[in-house]
């Protein structure tokens, strides 16, 4: 994958208020399970065996599997990529530091349909906080929580530019290969649309470094 990215998706929830109390009853259940989030731990993101990897998926798992795994529904495909590389929403719901995140994607390898990386984005939207809070918020205090989990990260900046639009994408990483030698990364990135002093997005990236993915990244380099 290319370095930096981050993926805007938008999340609508809709509850219709009309009707018996049988139309009502799964409006109510997934408000629950909306805001009823566990807070994330350091060990569901992170193990030894797994590396960095987001909660039950295991890198390896098919789409399928990964969506059982977090008890996800089937996603749609919302972009695609480069060799046959390609992204699904997600329902998946994380709650770090008290925010619980708007949107959330799968992205996976066409061929086999191997997950290599899940994608959490918080946005302004958040409706766990009493008042409005901005993504730089968000960002400025995930940083130092995570530091404390995984140590210092590395940092890098790099610019995306698609339909006549530019990004500044900021990423704070981590990295761990395991001992079967899968490589991981953890990202913690702020995406800054044209120039805009406020990001317009803050997002977790838990990803996999599966060789077919790094080929990708070389021949893009090379471009």
């Amino acid at each position: 994958m290319k370095k930096g990215i981050a993926i805007l998706l938008v999340f609508v929830m809709l509850f219709s208020l009309a009707g018996c109390k049988s139309t009502l009853r799964p409006a109510i259940e997934e408000y629950n399970r909306y805001m009823n989030v566990e807070e994330l731990s350091k060990a569901d993101m992170f193990d030894e065996t797994n590396g960095f990897h987001y909660k039950e998926v295991q890198w390896g798992m098919t789409l399928q599997e990964a969506n059982k795994a977090t008890g996800t529904s089937l996603s749609r495909v919302i972009g695609y990529g480069q060799d046959e590389l390609m992204v699904y929403e997600s329902n998946i719901r994380a709650n770090l530091l008290g925010r619980i995140n708007d949107t959330s994607s799968f992205a996976t390898l066409l061929e086999e349909s191997i997950v290599y990386m899940v994608s959490i984005a918080f946005t302004q939207k958040d409706r766990s906080a009493n008042e409005p809070v901005t993504e730089q918020q968000i960002f400025d205090e995930m940083l130092p929580k995570l530091t404390e989990y995984f140590g210092e990260p590395e940092y890098r900046e790099d610019v995306q530019t698609s339909d006549r639009v530019s990004s500044l994408n900021k990423t704070y990483s981590w990295r761990y290969t395991t001992a079967s030698g899968l490589e991981t990364e953890l990202q913690l990135s702020a995406a800054y649309i044209s120039g805009a002093e406020e990001p317009s997005l803050a997002s977790l990236g838990f990803v996999w470094h599966h060789e077919a993915l790094n080929e990708t990244e070389q021949e893009s380099a090379a471009e």
